[in-house]
């Protein structure tokens, strides 16, 4: 007799299809697709797609503020949630979950980076304020939760920030990789390609062009991204910023500071980054606390070498220095501008071997690799062995 397929409940705050955290979901629904998995979504807003394999379940809790919607949301889905029966998956705080994807890495690691570059008020009132107060606790609570059996930890990194904030968590962190579309990222005949999306995308043929893509430009280091290219001094550079922040007109009042304004342009947030990875010569992610960074290994699948920092998971595991990109401290402005003269000093033959080698080196992150992962999760959770009862 066929068993019933298992009953998946990912638990969102808010599903937008341009952020990177949703990007991984949605690929985590394509992944499992193939397995006849029941998936259902939990979120207070939907911007994903309309698919037959995904049901909508919306939660929206009156709003009294951050810290209690926080709280109000979880209270209010888990029961329901608990009544449709099968797997509990939270990508956010939410104590009572049978499996948390950490995505967002640990939020005690993110403030302890985020003091490099706040002043001692504003650390002060991030320390008083209700939110971070209890997010802090909500992860504090959810990783100690009896019903916890799983931490899917996106990289290493977040791996050892789990194990060193909660030396406490029981439940079993397991290191699953997200996974992208190697198809649709690779590249063929990447130079004329990459003259064609200039084109169509009015940038210079002959302009270095950087990339940086990211919501939240403070957490993201655009501010390092834009002072290094100041520091390199090259005129004909461009960097394109794609992404949005609610304070992106700080970031361009740096630019215009520094004299860079014009070379620095903001497209905002976009569904698919293939035409911009097409047209650009690399990736600058000087990321404060990044846990994985989808980018990271969808440009590099693209071929395109990554300037990042080793706070950024992607980026600890898949760049090796100069071969495949830079490994620079997010704060490091020096450091970028020099790995920015870098890629314009390269040969054409040094151009074509660091392609080939982040190629190779993201060829490592495909959906069935990520699947299988998470179907063994899955199976465990399911059906667990007498030792794991």
């Amino acid at each position: 007799m066929q068993s019933t397929p298992p009953s998946v409940n990912l638990v969102f705050d808010r599903f937008k299809p341009d952020g990177g955290t949703e990007r991984l979901a949605l690929n985590t629904v394509e992944a499992l697709s193939d397995h006849s998995i029941r998936i259902a979504v939990c979120a207070r807003e939907w911007r994903g797609p309309l698919r037959e394999n995904i049901e909508f379940i919306r939660c929206r809790p009156l709003p009294f503020g951050r810290a209690w919607r926080l709280r109000r949301f979880a209270a209010d889905a888990l029961p329901r949630l608990r009544a449709r029966g099968g797997l509990v998956q939270a990508h956010i705080m939410f104590p009572g979950a049978d499996i948390y994807r950490a995505d967002g890495g640990a939020h005690a690691q993110w403030l302890m980076q985020r003091r490099r570059i706040q002043s001692p008020a504003r650390q002060a009132y991030d320390a008083a304020t209700p939110y971070h107060r209890t997010k802090l606790a909500m992860e504090a609570e959810m990783l100690s939760h009896p019903d916890l059996r799983y931490v899917i930890c996106n990289s290493e990194m977040v791996r050892s920030d789990i194990r060193r904030h909660y030396p406490g968590c029981r439940a079993e962190l397991v290191l699953v990789e997200p996974g992208i579309d190697l198809h649709h990222f690779h590249v063929v005949d990447s130079d004329a390609r990459r003259q064609a999306a200039r084109r169509a995308l009015d940038l210079d043929a002959d302009a270095t062009v950087l990339l940086f893509i990211g919501t939240g430009f403070e957490r993201k280091g655009l501010g390092t991204a834009i002072a290094a290219l100041a520091e390199w001094g090259d005129r004909r550079a461009a960097l394109v910023v794609v992404g949005r922040d609610r304070d992106r007109w700080r970031y361009s009042k740096l630019a215009r500071q520094l004299g860079v304004r014009r070379q620095v342009r903001f497209v905002g947030p976009v569904n698919d980054v293939l035409p911009w990875l097409h047209a650009a010569d690399a990736l600058v992610h000087p990321a404060l606390y990044e846990p994985f960074g989808l980018v990271v290994a969808e440009a590099m699948a693209a071929g395109l070498p990554v300037l990042s920092s080793p706070t950024t998971g992607a980026a600890s595991a898949m760049v090796r220095q100069e071969h495949t990109g830079w490994l620079i401290d997010a704060l490091d402005r020096h450091g970028y501008a020099e790995a920015m003269r870098a890629l314009t000093s390269r040969s054409s033959q040094q151009i074509a071997s660091q392609r080939m080698a982040c190629e190779k080196a993201a060829a490592a992150y495909g959906l069935q690799r990520m699947s299988s992962d998470l179907m063994q999760i899955y199976r465990q959770c399911l059906h667990p062995s007498p030792k794991t009862r």
